[in-house]
């Protein structure tokens, strides 16, 4: 089936205004990546660093220079998926907590 114009061009503009983590190991940085209609590449914002409360004001406008019947069908039925990452820091384990063990002493005589 052929595509059929319905209309000349549509632009849009999709914004991430902000983002809220409540894990401190990710304070390390923090960004988000989403696409559009028929886009192969992901869009990413701009990483930020030492909040989990990160204001990203970023703006991405999708043109179309023609709008097909597959067009609207996306834009009735289908949907921009955000993914927001976070940059972890790994703390050090406690060198204390490195020498626990489960396995059952057998040595060990019940207690009565």
């Amino acid at each position: 089936m052929d595509a059929i114009s319905l209309t000349n061009s549509l632009s849009k503009q999709v914004t991430v205004r902000n983002g809220e983590v409540h894990k401190a190991k990710f304070s390390k940085g923090l960004y988000v990546k989403f696409k559009s209609y028929n886009e192969e590449e992901l869009t990413e914002t701009p990483t930020k660093t030492g909040t989990l409360s990160p204001e990203f004001n970023f703006s991405k406008v999708f043109s179309f220079s023609a709008i097909t019947q597959e067009h609207l069908d996306w834009f009735e039925n289908g949907c921009i998926t955000f993914m927001l990452y976070g940059k972890q820091e790994d703390s050090v384990p406690d060198s204390r907590l490195m020498k626990m063990t489960t396995k059952v002493n057998s040595n060990l005589k019940p207690s009565i």
